[in-house]
């Protein structure tokens, strides 16, 4: 009797243990492949991105393209800047040829294929099927330059 109670007691142990350490995934959720990102962008000649709440697209740069967005951007002290980089590729569809589209002085970026609505500043759906948030890029202020790269 204490042989079943002791096979069952370490089953159900094994069980809870693999549900612990297994991943858990969600299925509408598209990990966004690795590219190498390394690119650099002066702040003197693009100036619309000192401009708070304007974000511009990068086609040739990550899976889907690189979208730069300017939260705040401190005249005084430019390294206390704040500043996004998100990879193009839309959460839910998979596919480096529809990208999320942003439109200047807009906070939102939009995707043409399944009409996902992102936030800029965060990366987070608020509109339609994705329930993940855009791809984050790393963003340094250096001398002026804004350094994105993963």
């Amino acid at each position: 009797m204490t042989g079943k109670l002791f096979n069952k007691l370490y089953f159900s142990t094994i069980i809870g243990f693999l549900l612990l350490i297994m991943p858990h995934c969600n299925r509408n959720e598209v990990i966004v492949p690795y590219v190498p990102v390394n690119f650099s962008l002066d702040l003197t000649i693009i100036n619309e991105l000192k401009t708070p709440g304007y974000s511009k697209l990068y086609p040739y740069e990550g899976y889907g393209g690189v979208i730069v967005y300017c939260e705040f951007y401190d005249v005084v002290t430019p390294n206390a800047s704040v500043y996004y980089a998100y990879d193009a590729t839309c959460t839910y569809e998979l596919n480096d040829t529809c990208s999320v589209v942003n439109e200047g002085n807009s906070i939102t970026a939009v995707c043409p294929c399944c009409g996902s609505e992102f936030h800029l500043s965060g990366g987070y759906p608020f509109k339609g099927e994705a329930t993940a948030p855009l791809k984050m890029y790393n963003v340094t202020m250096l001398n002026n330059k804004l350094v994105i790269n993963n």
